[in-house]
């Protein structure tokens, strides 16, 4: 459905949300949005704020109130890279070895 966010951020407009794309955890009762172009580090500092035990809110759309004081994530799968698997050790460990091997083995291609 490739109108669907544009749909999703006219509408969210409307009701006083600005759509960003970034990514966004609550970590000890604190809202941190990270805002970026796409492969800037937005899902790694996500990954590395969760293993810390961050609040996951959302992954590459954010609604922010326009007050500033309230975010929300659009529902969209997780997508982990094989570089996040090869850099990140405690993504590394989340991920079975069957996963793992078929990210390598979808390198080799």
């Amino acid at each position: 459905m490739p109108l669907l966010i544009p749909i999703i951020s006219l509408t969210a407009m409307k009701r006083g949300r600005i759509p960003l794309h970034a990514s966004a955890v609550v970590h000890h009762g604190v809202g941190i949005l990270m805002a970026g172009w796409a492969h800037s580090g937005k899902t790694a500092a996500l990954l590395g704020f969760a293993s810390m035990g961050a609040e996951y809110v959302g992954e590459e759309w954010v609604l922010l109130n326009s007050n500033g004081k309230e975010m929300q994530g659009l529902v969209t799968p997780l997508e982990i890279s094989r570089w996040h698997v090869a850099s990140l050790p405690h993504v590394r460990g989340a991920v079975n070895l069957r996963n793992r091997c078929a990210f390598h083995g979808i390198a080799a291609f």
